[in-house]
C-alpha cells in the first residue's frame, strides 16, 4: 500500500523528547561522576561567552536535525545524506576563507579524488539510465 508520510509535528515532538531525556539521563550520570559540579565551576569561571557558544551549538544542531527530518520525510533518506554531505564541503570550503591554513599536495589530491568519484557516480547513474531506457524501448 502507499507508504503515509510523517507529520512533521510529531518529528518534532520526538526530536523534543529524545534530547530532554539525552539530557536528563547526562545529567545524571554527570551528577553523579562528580562532573556536572567542574562543568558548572568551569562555565562560571569564563564568563559567557562559552554558555553562549554551547547554547547557540545546541539549537543549531537542533534545527539542522528538523531541516534533514523534513528532507527525508518528504523525500528521501539518500537526498538527506546527499544535502548533509555538501554541507559539510561548503563548511570545509568556508572554514579555509575564515581560517587560512595551508593547502598541501594531500589536500588536491584528495579534492581531485572527490570530484573523480563524484564525477564516476554520475556516469553510471546516466549509464544507468539509458541501459533502462533501451530496455523499455
Amino acid at each position: 500500500g502507499a507508504q503515509s508520510k510523517p507529520n512533521p509535528e510529531n518529528v518534532q515532538e520526538l526530536l523534543f523528547f529524545q534530547y530532554a531525556s539525552a539530557s536528563l539521563i547526562m545529567l545524571v550520570f554527570c551528577a553523579a561522576s562528580g562532573e556536572l559540579a567542574q562543568g558548572l565551576a568551569w562555565y562560571a569561571s569564563v564568563g559567557w561567552k562559552p554558555w553562549a557558544a554551547t547554547l547557540a551549538d545546541n539549537m543549531l544542531s537542533y534545527l539542522g536535525l528538523l531541516s534533514i527530518m523534513q528532507i527525508t520525510s518528504e523525500w528521501d533518506a539518500t537526498r538527506a545524506n546527499v544535502v548533509c554531505s555538501c554541507r559539510k564541503v561548503v563548511t570545509f570550503a568556508v572554514s579555509y576563507i575564515l581560517f587560512p591554513k595551508p593547502f598541501s599536495r594531500l589536500h588536491a589530491v584528495g579534492f581531485l579524488m572527490t570530484a573523480l568519484a563524484g564525477a564516476r557516480l554520475q556516469l553510471i547513474k546516466l549509464r544507468n539510465k539509458a541501459v533502462e531506457h533501451c530496455k523499455t524501448s
